[in-house]
C-alpha cells in the first residue's frame, strides 16, 4: 500500500483550472460499520453536487464531475479493504485516493483549489511514528501513533528471510533457530549457512532489502522508525540502515511472539520523550522569538512569508478554516469572513506551502495552540 508523501502534495497543489473535490470521511476494516462507510460516502456526494448546483454548475457538467465519485461507490472489492481514513480528490485530471490511518471527520469541499488540510497531518510531526518488527521467520511494518497501531504492507519488501533469498546459490542449504540463556523474549537468531558468505554477511545482505523496500516507502518521511527484535539482529541491522529518523532505542526481544497492541504498548513510551520535546522545544523557542520579528500570525504576511519558503515552523489549529481566494499569477490574496464562491482555505494554503519547502508543520488542537492564535509560525528570517 503506498503511504501518502510530499510528492502527492505537491501533485494534488499544481491542479488547478475548474472545480475540485476533497471528500473526507472516516472508514473501518472490520465490523457492521464498514456496511456504512460507502452510505456515508455517498452522502458527501451529494453535497458536493448541492454546492455545485448552488454554484450553478449545469446538471450534465455535475455528472461529468461526480462520475469518478460514484464508480469508485459502485465498487464493493474497494470498500472491503478500508484504513481508518479515505480522502478522495477529483479534480480535472482525475481523481485520487488515499486510505490513511487517520481519522478523518465527515467533510465534502468543491473549490477551486483541493482542499488539503485534514491530510496535513500525515506529512507533519504529530507523535506518528513507524515500527519495524523482523526476525529471519517475519518482517511486519506498523505505522503507529499514541494509540493506533496499523500493519502496512510494503512493496519489494521481504516476509521473511527466505522470501528474501530463495533456495539458491549460498543460501540453497540456510536455516535458523531462536537460542538464548533467557525467555523467548530475550532469544538471539541464528542462521546457519554451508556457502562462501558467512551468517552476519547472509543476515546483512537480508536486512539491506529491508531497508531498500521501506527507503522507497517512505522516502521523504521524517516519522521516527522503531526497531523491534533481538539484541544482535537491531544492531546488525544498523550496520546497513539508511533511513535518516532511525530511533535510537529498539523494542527488545523476538517479536514474532508480539501482538500489534504489545508492540505498540512497549514502543511509545519509548519513543514518546521524543515527541514532547520537539513540540515543547518548539513552543519554547517561539516564545523567545516572540517580539524579535523572527515570529508571525498574520494571515495575510504569513501567506507572504510561505510562498517563499521562509515559514520554519507552523503551527495551525486543526478543525478552523480562514477562506479566501489566492490570485497565483499576481500574488495577492483576499480575505473572506465567511465562505463564498471559489473560495478556498487559506490555513491549508500556507500549510501546504510550509510543508513544500520543507517547513515543519504541528497540526494542534486549538486549546493548546501557542498564545491562542488560530496559526502562527516561527520565520527562518
Amino acid at each position: 500500500m503506498r503511504l501518502f508523501s510530499r510528492e502527492d502534495l505537491h501533485a494534488l497543489l499544481q491542479s488547478s483550472g475548474g472545480y475540485h473535490l476533497s471528500l473526507f470521511l472516516p472508514t473501518h476494516s472490520v465490523g457492521p460499520e464498514t456496511e456504512q462507510d460507502p452510505i456515508r460516502f455517498k452522502n458527501l456526494i451529494r453535497r458536493a453536487e448541492e454546492d455545485l448546483e448552488a454554484d450553478g454548475v449545469r446538471t450534465p457538467t455535475i455528472k461529468s464531475i461526480l462520475d469518478p465519485a460514484y464508480q469508485l461507490l459502485n465498487t464493493p472489492f474497494f470498500w472491503k479493504h478500508q484504513r481508518k481514513g479515505l480522502a478522495v480528490f477529483i479534480g480535472p485530471s482525475g481523481m485520487e485516493y488515499f486510505r490513511v490511518p487517520h481519522v478523518f471527520p465527515e467533510l465534502a469541499v468543491v473549490t477551486q483549489r483541493f482542499h488539503v488540510n485534514p491530510i496535513l497531518p500525515l506529512l507533519s510531526w504529530n507523535e506518528q511514528f513507524n515500527i519495524l518488527a523482523f526476525s529471519p521467520t517475519l518482517v511486519r511494518f506498523f505505522q503507529c501513533d499514541r494509540d493506533n497501531i496499523e500493519q502496512i504492507e510494503i512493496e519489494e519488501m521481504p516476509k521473511n528471510f527466505k522470501d528474501a533469498n530463495g533456495k539458491n546459490d549460498n543460501e540453497q542449504h540456510l536455516h535458523y533457530h531462536y537460542m538464548g540463556s533467557g525467555g523467548k523474549g530475550d532469544q538471539t537468531s541464528v542462521i546457519h549457512g554451508s556457502g562462501e558468505l558467512s551468517e552476519k554477511d547472509l543476515l546483512k545482505k537480508y536486512y539491506r532489502k529491508i531497508d531498500y523496500a521501506l527507503q522507497k516507502a517512505l522516502r521523504d518521511s521524517k516519522a521516527p522508525l522503531l526497531l523491534a527484535s533481538t539484541e544482535t539482529n537491531v544492531a546488525l541491522y544498523r550496520e546497513v540502515n539508511t533511513y535518516p529518523s532511525l530511533f535510537e532505542n529498539s523494542i527488545n526481544g523476538n517479536p514474532d511472539e508480539m501482538e500489534p497492541n504489545e508492540i505498540l504498548q512497549k514502543g511509545f513510551p519509548l519513543v514518546r520523550p521524543l515527541f514532547k520535546k520537539e513540540r515543547t522545544d518548539a513552543e519554547e523557542h517561539y516564545q523567545k522569538l516572540v517580539g524579535t520579528g523572527r515570529t508571525s500570525d498574520t494571515v495575510e504576511e504569513l501567506f507572504q512569508k510561505s510562498r517563499q519558503g521562509v515559514i520554519d515552523t507552523l503551527f495551525v489549529a486543526r478543525g478552523i478554516e480562514q477562506w479566501g481566494i489566492v490570485d497565483e499569477k499576481e500574488g495577492t490574496l483576499q480575505l473572506h469572513d465567511h465562505y463564498e464562491s471559489g473560495d478556498e482555505d487559506i490555513y491549508s494554503y500556507i500549510s501546504i506551502q510550509t510543508v513544500l519547502h520543507k517547513g515543519i508543520v504541528f497540526s494542534m488542537m486549538p486549546q493548546f495552540m501557542p498564545d491562542k492564535k488560530n496559526i502562527t509560525a516561527i520565520l527562518r528570517y
